[in-house]
């Protein structure tokens, strides 16, 4: 259940990315270019030559308005690269709280566990030998444990292996407590 907490920052970023996405695509620039202003229209298809001995005082206007309309096209396309960079970091966000929330429906424990088996194995081998648990436990008369031969890692690592043969419910709890006994007095 807890798991699914993390759905609620995934589904707030992807709102925030939409929005902001929403937001790009309505940035316009807000003057009008020139050549479509109805008082540039007498010089709109003029070359440079003819637009020189046209009134100085309306192209002076068509030159200002010219770079009005460039400055709030620059501010119009700075806005829109902002707001892109805003959506690419939440999108960048809503990745990484997936990622983290796809992780938590994996199996954690049971690699842990298969991982801390492969360590005790490990440790085990690297140790004196000892007789399989399987083997130990077949007969009430039978040497539960060989004492000799054992480090103080093995001892540890047999008192785990018969606590992980309890809880699977293969020896009884009395077994346990005798193997137990004879594993730390050293008998």
């Amino acid at each position: 259940m807890l798991r699914y907490v993390l759905l609620l920052p995934c589904l707030i970023l992807g709102f925030l990315a939409f929005q902001a996405h929403d937001e790009t695509e309505g940035v316009a620039v807000a003057a009008l270019h020139p050549d479509n202003d109805p008082r540039f229209s007498s010089i709109a298809g003029m070359n440079l030559q003819e637009q020189v001995r046209v009134d100085p005082q309306l192209m002076w206007e068509y030159s200002s308005a010219a770079s009005k309309y460039s400055r709030a096209e620059s501010r119009a396309r700075a806005i829109k690269a902002d707001l892109r960079d805003q959506r690419d970091a939440y999108l960048a966000f809503l990745v990484i709280f997936f990622v983290f929330f796809a992780l938590t429906f994996l199996p954690w424990g049971k690699w842990v566990r298969l991982f801390s088996q492969g360590v005790n194995n490990t440790v085990t081998r690297s140790g004196a030998a000892v007789e399989s648990i399987a083997s130990q436990v077949s007969g009430e008369n039978r040497t539960i444990i060989k004492r000799e031969g054992l480090d103080r890692y093995s001892v540890s690592t047999e008192l785990r292996n018969w606590k992980a043969l309890l809880d699977e419910g293969v020896v009884t709890r009395e077994e346990f407590e005798k193997a137990k006994a004879k594993i730390l007095n050293g008998g």
